[in-house]
């Protein structure tokens, strides 16, 4: 399971420019890391790629925000509504024990 880890977390810090050593298995790629819209769809593909993981059952707006704005969203944030959603985390712990299974099951 630790050469898991270590080819995700090389993943992550190739794709991303986030030091591995700051990785750990509860770090959350959107809230810890700041990964989201088109980047988290780009990392996701090529973690599926690396290992194999069938993804057809994932949710990306469960765990990501949409890259693009929409006119209510810029609305909000001008008014200091902002357009923040609570999002569910995905940890590097999820990636794991999806590549050892090698199908998505959140």
């Amino acid at each position: 399971m630790e050469d898991i880890f270590n080819r995700i977390t090389t993943m992550i810090e190739f794709e991303t420019g986030y030091s591995k050593n700051k990785i750990t298995r509860s770090t959350r790629l959107y809230q810890d890391i700041n990964i989201d819209g088109d980047d988290a769809e780009e990392l996701l593909y090529k973690y599926s790629e690396l290992f194999g993981i069938d993804m057809s059952d994932f949710e990306f707006c469960r765990y990501f925000n949409n890259e693009g704005f929409d006119s209510i969203s810029i609305l909000k944030s001008l008014f200091g509504a902002g357009n923040k959603r609570n999002l569910e985390p995905i940890t590097v712990d999820m990636l794991e024990k999806n590549a050892l299974s090698h199908k998505w099951n959140y």
